[in-house]
């Protein structure tokens, strides 16, 4: 079988991405909350951060607005990307991401699932957050629990990400933060 194989000169490189979803702790079996979990975890990821490196690779770091709101962890990640090939995304968490108008339940926790216009606000008080923290906005979009709805295929104006980067995981890297491109 190993002759079915194609073999790709060493010049084509490396061709993925790798997404980290960077999302304060909480307990998935516990009830969704308003209160968000902790964010000792985030003092783990240089070490993690350090052994995709160590193999070429880069990361995008998908942040979530409990994350970006917190000092240490935005420290910590600003410290990461500055090796100028990682890069920042974002991950929506209805239950933890402002205005807080939907109430809490297992449908809403689905960004899609929420109201359009309530969903474009939260969207983009998360966007300002991520932009304010870093100084560049996040340059994709997943939506958390993969909850995309009829309301992600639609231009959103004024927001800093374009329709085809915040929906699901399609996306446009810049060359300067090109995860998919060998060292």
């Amino acid at each position: 079988m190993p002759a079915a194989l194609v073999r790709w000169p060493e010049s084509f490189g490396t061709r993925f991405a790798i997404l980290v979803d960077t999302e304060e702790e909480f307990d998935w079996r516990a009830p969704f909350s308003r209160n968000p979990g902790g964010t000792t975890h985030m003092r783990a990821m240089p070490t993690a951060h350090a052994r995709f490196v160590a193999h070429g690779a880069a990361l995008t770091w998908l942040v979530d607005y409990p994350i970006a709101t917190c000092s240490r962890s935005v420290e910590i990640l600003r410290s990461l990307i500055a090796d100028g090939r990682s890069a920042i995304g974002t991950q929506l968490h209805p239950w933890v991401n402002p205005p807080f108008e939907e109430e809490i339940c297992i449908a809403n926790s689905f960004a899609g699932n929420l109201p359009a216009a309530l969903e474009e606000q939260k969207l983009a008080a998360l966007t300002e957050v991520i932009a304010a923290a870093f100084g560049v906005p996040p340059l994709v979009y997943r939506a958390g629990r993969y909850g995309i709805g009829p309301a992600a295929w639609r231009p959103w104006p004024g927001l800093a990400i374009a329709p085809t980067r915040r929906c699901g995981q399609a996306m446009t890297i810049p060359p300067a933060a090109d995860p998919i491109s060998p060292p």
